[in-house]
């Protein structure tokens, strides 16, 4: 019974995906989806009803919220959304909270783990909630990223 209601919620979400897709595109603009509250292992996703191959490929874009402070874990992620979402379809979603990077470097290296994986799409935010040392960061991930493609 289980297997059979995971199955059919997985099925309504992305049913219901597919029409906000197709509201999105009648206004002629790309639709982005994202995985599931942060700070959970994207594996799980399943259990709030979201299946990240049904998504990514219903999608123009599919954003992975990795928001761990271990690089190592955020490499899990990017290597599990690999598995099921394109990567010129995936974006990286980092927040700017220091709870989750130690530094600018800690913050550029997992932009250079999700680049290195072939994502091209990196999208930083909660600038309300970042304290003014922390917003900096935004110029040099900026620089970083503009000084990798030449």
């Amino acid at each position: 019974e289980l297997l059979a209601y995971v199955q059919m919620r997985l099925g309504v979400v992305a049913d219901l995906a597919r029409v906000a897709v197709s509201k999105v595109h009648e206004g002629n603009a790309k639709a982005a989806l994202t995985s599931p509250v942060w700070a959970r292992p994207l594996w799980t996703s399943w259990m709030q009803g979201v299946d990240p191959g049904r998504l990514g490929g219903i999608a123009d874009v599919y954003g992975l919220q990795a928001y761990y402070p271990e690089t190592g874990l955020v490499a899990r992620e990017i290597d599990h959304a690999l598995r099921f979402v394109p990567a010129e379809k995936l974006l990286l979603m980092q927040t700017l909270m220091r709870g989750h990077h130690r530094s600018l470097s800690d913050l550029i290296g997992k932009v250079d783990l999700a680049a290195e994986a072939g994502v091209r799409s990196f999208s930083l935010y909660n600038y309300g909630m970042a304290p003014t040392p922390v917003l900096e960061w935004v110029r040099g991930v900026a620089e970083h990223l503009g000084n990798r493609s030449g």
